[in-house]
């Protein structure tokens, strides 16, 4: 495709390759800056109770929830096992949500921009929606699409505030919904729609809602096997997971039409998220709910989903939201398909009953479980080519949609001048005769090939499928969005939306790059991304593009704090910037975990590197930055490796100099080595103006950060090393200060194999106890769960009371914690590093407890590496005598979903929790006398009740505990 653009004479060269899909669970990496702690959306309490899911119904198996009870302290984040929540907006079922009277928001969530608002709430019973009108409660809409709240207590019991997962549209009988007859095999009766529904060209105004997991237009369906798309068959289908359902014993199937109320509202919102500059407006919303359904002859088993048709302004969408997600040994399909096959799409994964419970951490529009197409036809209709094997694989299937292209993606079109290159093996364009000069690295090209395989070429086409690895001082300037072996020839087509974008863009003399990544299915052919010129006096390699085993990250990375996109001038004049002209040092023997003996290499030396200019670390792909600690001799794959002595520098300092010292005969200074420039960089991280060092066998040390190019590890150096032992732990370790832990002071600790910290004795418990424990002991888990030392990984711990470690510690404490002017005085460290489960000698773990005190306050740092799912019981956070206070991180309760760690986070730091644990200061209420003026008749037991609720409310805000009880010793009525 070739778009002029008149304004500044800017030409805008755009390529769009298409690439294989695999299944993949997406995540969202946080971009919100931390100097907005102060927002709530960023300083919350984790709510997370199962009990508050309105499928909780009684008679429950706990007693029912009383919110009036609980001492509500600021605002709250819902979540169920894990999974981000929000309170429900339209009414919910008497008996639900773990209490008698449920309460769900009389109004719609806000937006973003909305800031804070205030709703009003509502407690259904008896039949009635708002029967029990309580205090209204503050909302707020957070980046990252969840919601936080700020409780006010109920006056009465039982009333209790609902979760649900926010994926999910409103359904059950409380919604009105119309249940499907429990039939196996069966189907609703006809619907006629309230507003007609355009799929693909053609109107509807009926539908079928089928038991087994899958909507129809003009006739119901029974079949239990489905179809494979596309199946060029007679009728439009819409599988939410079509399969082997029966809803005879176990589930509902219901469904319910909208067309005013809080779901438009809420649909209205979500489709403009995902589908920009539509200005969509909802006028008709028809939800299908399949919950808790079993399998055929497999009654165990529960599974959810949701199919959501929304029509309005002449457009029409689908969305599909997926809960929990039994597997199965039956055949699965979830997608759409069209009559003959015109338009289908089949879900990834989707086909395959041992894969298909992760359809609830899936996307396409980055809000896990949830899939969103636009099904009307107007817009342009997006291949894609899906394997669940190599990138040439000939039994490929093709797979067609409407998605949307991802946010950071520039506008393109296949109606409007778009030009599809030949399905041809190796192919490529014919010459395209640019509209505008562009200029690379001081040669100036009036023409382009877009290559099939991946990659853009001037001077002639290119038909290699093997990436040159660059630097290849070649004869050519090649950039390469994603070089690696594709075939359009029976499946997919060059030009349209699909995994990556290659934009070229001049004007004022200036030249630039964008590369822009979406879904990038991993690969075993060999992939090269990032550009190089002739006799490569200039290029650069993607982190993490040669490896096809993580080639799907780069949806993920950025050199510019947009995921997904790297840009680059490429004019002849680069720009002096060197947090933009660095050349990436990615050596995965710079780490300090790679230790003599050395596999694969020989003591290395950066004495004899030619060293020019800025340099970036990384890690296998991963941001990376020098140690500012001492690091062991004999690591980084060297005899004495360099580290650097000071903390690295802020954003504001701009270049600074950094003293760097070898680490030998377990010296730390043993001796000083030239000084190095240093700068941090927007997008949080840093380069560096490495020099050759004076020694010889001598080397710059790189520590991969936890997921955030700001935060590494606090590494732990001359430490001592945990027993080999299985469930053993450390000897009594005697404290350099005193440790202050909810209101106890410890001058002793135990770090325990099985991954958790104990003060009065060890512990060689491997299976943990679920917090809150109510026990007799303060437990710190990192993460507690069956570990094993004895074969590989190591359990380590060091103290601090000065250095560059309390320097960091103080400034992340301030960093998460404002206003408290805190310096450190002591740090203690203690590492689990790659260490396997019990029996599983395969897997490696990650993760470290930091504690930190000065100036009478104590703080917990949890810092997660790469943690392995696991079938062992596991728990992450702390409990303390009694469960006075207690915090379990969400879903590190779930040994499936523990790898998640990593990209969580309480202070928008992925992979790190932080917490104070010093308990604050409190008033201790111990007595009172109180004068009261009642117009109600005190002497009524019921009214006497609400008074004594009332004050306990006033007593809590004071210090008293919110276990307390208040009973009336006497009442004396003195005016009439």
């Amino acid at each position: 495709m070739r778009l002029s653009l008149v304004s500044q004479h800017l030409l805008v060269f755009i390529s769009v390759l298409s690439l294989i899909e695999t299944t993949r669970a997406l995540t969202t990496p946080s971009t919100t800056s931390a100097t907005t702690l102060a927002d709530p959306c960023y300083k919350y309490t984790v709510l997370d109770d199962p009990r508050r899911s309105p499928d909780n119904r009684y008679p429950y198996t706990t007693p029912a929830i009383c919110d009036s009870n609980v001492n509500w302290v600021g605002w709250y984040r819902l979540f169920i096992n894990g999974q981000s929540a929000q309170m429900p907006d339209t009414c919910v079922n008497y008996l639900s949500c773990g209490t008698n009277a449920p309460l769900w928001l009389n109004g719609a969530h806000p937006t973003v921009e909305d800031g804070v608002v205030t709703r009003a709430v509502c407690g259904s019973a008896s039949g009635y929606c708002c029967i029990f009108k309580p205090s209204p409660i503050k909302i707020k809409a957070c980046p990252g699409g969840y919601y936080v709240y700020e409780f006010l207590s109920p006056v009465y019991c039982n009333l209790a505030y609902c979760a649900a997962p926010k994926i999910f549209y409103p359904f059950s009988s409380a919604a009105g919904d119309t249940r499907n007859p429990a039939d196996e095999d069966g189907s609703s009766s006809v619907i006629q729609l309230l507003s007609p529904f355009l799929f693909f060209g053609r109107t509807y105004q009926r539908i079928y809602v089928n038991n087994n997991g899958l909507l129809t237009f003009n006739q119901p369906s029974s079949a239990y096997t489905p179809y494979s798309f596309p199946t060029n068959e007679s009728q439009d289908v819409i599988a939410g997971l079509w399969t082997d359902l029966d809803n005879r014993v176990r589930g509902v199937v219901s469904y319910q039409q909208y067309t005013s109320g809080n779901v438009l509202t809420n649909v209205t919102r979500d489709i403009n998220t995902y589908f920009t500059n539509l200005n969509f407006n909802a006028s008709w919303v028809f939800v299908a709910t399949w919950n808790k359904v079993a399998y055929f002859s497999v009654t165990s088993t529960e599974t959810s989903f949701q199919v959501v048709l929304i029509s309005g302004s002449n457009y029409s969408f689908i969305l599909m939201n997926y809960g929990d997600i039994a597997i199965t040994g039956h055949p699965v399909q979830a997608g759409y398909d069209t009559i003959n096959s015109t338009n289908y799409f089949v879900i990834p994964g989707s086909n395959s009953g041992s894969s298909i419970s992760n359809l609830r951490n899936s996307s396409n529009v980055n809000v896990p479980g949830r899939w969103a197409f636009r099904v009307d036809g107007g817009s342009v209709t997006i291949l894609k080519i899906e394997t669940t094997t190599a990138l040439t694989t000939p039994s490929t299937t093709l797979s067609a949609t409407t998605l949307a292209a991802p946010a950071i993606f520039y506008p393109f079109s296949l109606v409007t001048g778009g030009t599809k290159n030949p399905a041809a093996d190796d192919g490529g364009s014919s010459v395209i005769q640019l509209l505008h000069p562009f200029l690379f690295f001081g040669r100036t090209y009036q023409q382009i090939y877009v290559n099939n395989n991946g990659h853009l070429t001037f001077n002639q086409p290119s038909s290699a499928y093997t990436p040159y690895s660059f630097p290849a001082k070649g004869s050519q300037d090649i950039i390469a969005g994603l070089w690696t072996n594709l075939d359009n020839r029976v499946k997919g087509f060059i030009s349209a939306e699909t995994s990556f974008q290659v934009v070229l863009m001049s004007g004022s003399n200036y030249s630039f790059i964008l590369m822009n990544y979406g879904d990038i299915a991993v690969t075993g052919n060999p992939v090269e991304a990032g550009y190089d010129t002739i006799n490569s006096t200039n290029y650069f390699v993607i982190p993490g593009s040669v490896n096809g085993s993580f080639i799907s990250n780069l949806r993920n990375s950025s050199n510019v704090n947009v995921p997904g996109r790297w840009a680059f001038r490429v004019d002849s004049i680069l720009s002096k910037n060197p947090c933009y002209n660095y050349t990436v040092l990615d050596d995965p023997w710079r780490s300090p975990d790679n230790q003599s003996p050395y596999i694969g290499y020989t003591y290395l030396r950066d004495n004899n590197v030619n060293w020019v200019g800025w340099y970036r670390l990384f890690i296998n792909g991963q941001s990376a930055q020098m140690p500012d600690t001492c690091v062991d001799e004999y690591s980084c794959g060297t005899n004495a490796p360099l580290w650097m002595n000071e903390a690295h520098p802020a954003v504001e300092d701009k270049v600074v100099t950094r003293h760097v010292y070898s680490t030998w005969g377990n010296r730390c200074y043993f001796e000083q080595s030239n000084p190095i420039k240093v700068k941090a960089c927007p997008g949080n991280y840093y380069v560096y103006e490495f020099v050759t060092p004076i020694c010889c066998v001598v080397a710059y040390c790189a520590v991969r950060n936890i997921n955030n190019p700001t935060v590494t590890p606090y590494l732990i150096t001359g430490g001592t090393n945990n027993p080999a032992a299985d469930d053993g732990s450390s000897s009594v370790i005697q404290l350099l200060s005193s440790f202050m832990f909810f209101g106890r002071t410890y001058q002793q600790i135990y770090v325990n194999n099985n991954g958790h910290l104990t003060f009065n004795q060890p512990s060689s418990a491997y299976t943990p106890y679920s917090f809150p424990a109510k026990g007799s002991q303060d437990i710190i888990a990192g993460l507690w769960t069956n570990l094993d030392n004895r074969v590989k990984g190591v359990v380590s711990y060091q103290q601090y009371t000065s250095g560059n470690v309390l320097t960091r510690a103080t400034q992340d404490i301030n960093t998460y914690f404002t206003n408290l002017n805190f310096s450190a005085s002591w740090v203690f460290a203690a590492k689990w590093n790659k260490v396997p489960y019990f029996n599983l000698a395969n897997t490696n773990t990650s993760f470290q407890v930091v504690l930190i005190s000065g100036s009478n306050y104590s703080f917990i740092l949890m810092n997660y590496g790469d943690i392995n799912v696991t079938g062992h019981p596991v728990q992450a956070g702390y409990d303390t005598i009694d469960s006075t206070h207690y915090f379990v991180i969400p879903e590190s309760v779930n040994g499936s979903s523990i790898s998640n760690l990593r990209n969580s986070s309480n202070v928008n730091v992925p992979g790190r929790w932080a917490f104070r644990v010093d308990g604050g200061s409190r008033k201790n209420v111990v007595g009172f006398r109180v004068r009261l003026s009642s117009f109600s008749d005190l002497t009524q037991s019921g009214n006497m009740e609400m008074v004594l609720q009332q004050m306990k409310q006033e007593l809590v805000k004071y210090g008293l505990s919110n276990s307390i009880e208040l009973k009336l010793r006497k009442l004396q009525k003195i005016k009439p």
